[in-house]
């Protein structure tokens, strides 16, 4: 018989498991706690079991297992045996899988990040000095030159690539949020070029679809739950506005994404941002950026110039840093694309980085507090939230329905059909 580790999850604090492996059948994980490092194998073997260990003899078909703070120890015979599940089974396996998500997810660090960030481009000096003393003599990073120069377009590049990563945060959950059999799956290998292509459509969607992937009940389920409200009338008014509201800051979101995703690309590739554009900056560039925390952001690019000449009007400008020999031979590099060309990327104020990515903040939030009520019943009640005036106002409505709801009731509407049974486009002819 052959035992395998099933990590769950890993709680090192609590002397349980600390590094169970990159894969749920991993033969090599390790259990790490204050007794000597032994394998979940060596564990399974063993006549007497460590503190915190429990042993579950098989009951009803199921294998004997070994448990503790949380993960799951089983044996099998050979490979792996799959055992086939029902529709029900895989829903309930789905809905624990998504509470189990969110009770370990933290949908704010990356905003609280980028409020560090900015915090640090208020004072980059300070910064600056730490590296100087941490490493132990390079005073140059300590100069105003540096820490208003090159320090500070790297951390106004950093809050921006940080703010990108957070709306693909939004994209890929509201994606998949309304998953009902694999969403442990998609959430934990998800193709990033599919969400990335999801987030960007979004930009263009209506508060109906919007209002869908958030999991709003539409507003004939909305005014069928509040007809036992005080005001009937003002609660459904207040649920719309809310439902306005939400999608406008999902456009808004898909928006910046799109206008920022270029540069997200090239941070990525942190050679192709040039942090002294134009060399030491002056002392009037030092004394503005003391007084703000904005920063422009330029990018090196070589695309062809018939690229260049498709981007908006504001982002054709060509700004070169050449030498005699590149100047003398500056139309066939050109063509060539062996030169590289400065281009604005963004002028960036990162108070608005700040304000966009508390946006995403809010939308997470959202989309959690809905996916986890979905289904719950309360007093006869159901709920769900909608965003409220207010920056960081949550407008929780209750309604009273005759039926419980699901996914179902959020999943997007069939295409018609025409009368031979052929599928509609939508448009007119």
């Amino acid at each position: 018989m052959v035992w395998r580790a099933l990590p769950l999850s890993a709680h090192s604090d609590s002397g349980g498991p600390a590094s169970l492996g990159s894969r749920s059948r991993t033969r090599n994980a390790c259990w790490t706690g204050p007794m000597s490092p032994v394998t979940l194998l060596e564990v399974a073997r063993s006549s007497s079991l460590p503190g915190g260990w429990v042993r579950e003899p098989a009951t009803n078909g199921r294998h004997p297992q070994l448990k503790c703070c949380g993960v799951v120890v089983v044996p099998t015979r050979g490979e792996w045996e799959a055992r086939p599940v029902d529709a029900a089974a895989r829903r309930a396996a789905n809905e624990e899988a998504v509470r189990h998500f969110f009770a370990a997810w933290d949908p704010a660090w990356r905003w609280i990040l980028i409020l560090g960030m900015r915090q640090l481009r208020d004072d980059p000096l300070a910064l600056g000095e730490l590296a100087s003393a941490e490493a132990n003599g390079h005073e140059s990073w300590a100069e105003e030159t540096y820490a208003y120069g090159p320090l500070s377009l790297g951390i106004t590049a950093a809050a921006v690539n940080e703010s990108a990563q957070h709306c693909e945060d939004l994209f890929a959950l509201l994606k998949f949020l309304r998953e009902p059999v694999y969403f442990a799956r998609e959430m934990a290998s998800y193709s990033a070029g599919k969400v990335v292509e999801f987030g960007r459509k979004l930009v263009d969607a209506d508060d109906a679809t919007i209002g869908r992937l958030l999991l709003v009940p539409d507003p004939e389920t909305v005014r069928a739950g509040l007809v036992e409200a005080a005001d009937p009338e003002s609660s459904i008014a207040g649920v719309e506005a809310g439902r306005a509201r939400l999608a406008e800051m999902v456009r808004e979101t898909a928006a910046f994404y799109r206008g920022h995703e270029d540069f997200h690309v090239h941070y990525k590739h942190g050679l192709k941002l040039p942090l002294s554009p134009f060399g030491i900056p002056t002392k009037e560039a030092i004394e503005e950026r003391k007084g703000n925390v904005k920063s422009p952001l330029f990018s090196y690019t070589n695309e062809p110039i018939s690229a260049m000449l498709r981007r908006p009007q504001p982002e054709q400008a060509m700004m070169f840093k050449l030498g005699p020999n590149q100047q003398a031979n500056l139309p066939r590099l050109v063509e060539e694309r062996n030169v590289l060309r400065l281009r604005l990327a963004h002028d960036v104020d990162l108070d608005e980085v700040v304000k966009r990515s508390y946006t995403v903040l809010r939308l997470l939030q959202l989309a959690q507090a809905n996916r986890l009520a979905l289904g719950q019943v309360e007093n006869g009640n159901q709920s769900f939230s909608v965003p409220g005036e207010a920056k960081w106002e949550q407008v929780d409505v209750l309604v009273k329905l005759d039926r419980v709801l699901a996914l179902t009731d959020f999943a997007e509407p069939r295409p018609a059909r025409d009368g031979d049974g052929k599928r509609r486009s939508g448009k007119r002819r």
